[in-house]
């Protein structure tokens, strides 16, 4: 004997509003997943640290046709630089710097013009690589040792034509990076003597967003200085911390 009609009916009603309610939930979910997209476009449109940072001191390229700026002041010398983007992987700094010492020796005055050049290889293991070069011509009277010559305490000129060596940074918090370096060139000195310098330095900084477009660096580079041959030939410690600023890009 078949149940009355309400029976089914009965029975049916609570399956009908389980459906319901499982279709319900399903619209919602994917309502709020389709919504996930723009929420996160809207929000780095309206945050200015929501964009990629440009590496002053690492490996990152600044994008080509755009244009930064930064100062520096520390141990033994300030600098300024203009930093332009040659390409999508390639830019160019050209810096002046006035020191009042070389390496790890204070003393005298003098400046110094170079460039800087940097081409960005790609990523390993999370870190950013890239070739930089810094070849320079550096002028600087009554140095205490400079070179360590028998001389020593006049002028000494020497320029670097040769310049290298391998950078890596990568991104450790939110806007901010550790960046690592290892570098080398060949520096002919003139004056007082014919010497040549063949130096190896290792450098660590960190660099973090303050605003949009302005960026706090630091960096400490040291190393040694091989000297000869010419004068007396030997090696002294070079050192060079600085902190700065960076803007534009």
């Amino acid at each position: 004997m078949d149940p009355p009609a309400s029976t089914h009916r009965g029975a049916e009603a609570p399956a009908r509003g389980r459906a319901s309610a499982a279709l319900t939930s399903l619209a919602i979910a994917a309502t709020l997943l389709a919504a996930l997209p723009a929420r996160a476009q809207l929000v780095e449109a309206n945050d200015p640290f929501g964009q990629p940072m440009v590496s002053w001191l690492g490996a990152t390229t600044l994008p080509e046709g755009e244009q930064a700026f930064a100062v520096s002041a520390g141990l033994p010398d300030v600098e300024a630089a203009w930093l332009h983007g040659i390409s999508s992987v390639a830019d160019a700094a050209v810096r002046l710097r006035f020191q009042y010492g070389r390496g790890a020796r204070v003393g005298g005055g003098g400046a110094t013009v170079g460039a800087t050049l940097r081409l960005h290889l790609g990523e390993f293991a999370g870190w950013q690589v890239a070739l930089r070069s810094e070849p320079e011509l550096m002028l600087h009277i009554l140095g205490v040792d400079l070179p360590p010559t028998k001389t020593a305490g006049g002028m000494a000129l020497a320029l670097t034509p040769l310049s290298g060596g391998l950078t890596l940074s990568r991104e450790v918090l939110p806007d901010l990076h550790v960046a690592v370096s290892l570098v080398t060139a060949v520096t002919l000195f003139a004056v007082p003597e014919a010497v040549l310098s063949v130096p190896l330095h290792a450098g660590f900084g960190f660099e973090g967003r303050l605003d949009k477009n302005l960026w706090l660096f630091t960096k400490v580079d040291t190393g040694i200085d091989f000297y000869g041959p010419g004068g007396v030939p030997g090696t002294r410690t070079a050192l060079r911390a600085y902190v700065g600023l960076a803007f534009g890009g």
